[in-house]
């Protein structure tokens, strides 16, 4: 990752963001992918769903969400 500092701003409607560079979003979407084949796979799942049982399905969820759109925000501007 980047040793820059990041770039922060607040939108009109009072909003936080912060911004990422190309390469650091493109290792969150490699690691977040990571995270959740790790968390899909059948033995990791089955293990943590007796921890985690009402939990689990929203994690994964929400990761999945959490990726999809840093893989949005990485798309080149054609496709977009």
């Amino acid at each position: 990752m980047s040793r820059d500092p990041v770039l922060r701003f607040t939108d009109s409607a009072g909003n936080g963001y912060v911004g990422l560079d190309v390469v650091d979003a493109e290792n969150l979407a490699e690691l977040l992918g990571v995270v959740l084949d790790v968390l899909c796979s059948l033995a990791h799942y089955e293990n943590l769903a007796d921890y985690l049982p009402a939990r689990l399905d929203r994690i994964t969820d929400e990761l999945a969400d959490h990726l999809c759109l840093v893989r949005h925000f990485l798309r080149p501007q054609e496709e977009q």
